[in-house]
């Protein structure tokens, strides 16, 4: 995995492969099941659309565990609930160093939601697709 960006020491980075599973899910998605099948016989055009229905079924368990793992992250990501209730603290200088942290800490987590958000995204135009290639296939 090559990572794009690691903007905290607890988060999971961003990774180039993100934008490829990405593309791999959006791209299913898009298959014509007639261009796809076109000038086979039953028998062929069956086997071509199960193997479809495999691979978009691949990608949409990767795509599911990335956007597990994000949220997993996310959900680590501690936005100073400790320093929201102490005001004497948030005057300190070290509440504004805090602070500076807290804010990091909420745009990071914005960033890994985006990130799940465009996977829920694309997965959403592949669901169909599977589940009427595995209907064909019967």
């Amino acid at each position: 995995m090559t990572m794009i960006s690691n903007v905290g020491a607890m988060s999971s980075p961003v990774v180039a492969d993100d934008e490829w599973l990405l593309a791999r899910v959006r791209d299913l998605a898009i298959v014509d099941f007639a261009v796809l099948q076109h000038g086979l016989d039953s028998a062929s055009a069956r086997d071509i659309l199960a193997s479809y229905a495999d691979d978009a079924l691949q990608a949409l368990l990767a795509a599911q565990a990335r956007t597990v793992a994000l949220r997993a992250t996310i959900a680590k990501l501690d936005v100073g609930a400790a320093l929201l209730g102490n005001a004497r603290a948030r005057k300190s200088g070290d509440g504004r160093i805090a602070g500076a942290r807290i804010a990091e800490t909420l745009r990071e987590r914005a960033s890994l939601a985006r990130a799940a958000a465009r996977f829920d995204e694309v997965c959403a135009g592949l669901w169909p697709r599977l589940l009427d290639a595995e209907r064909q296939v019967g």
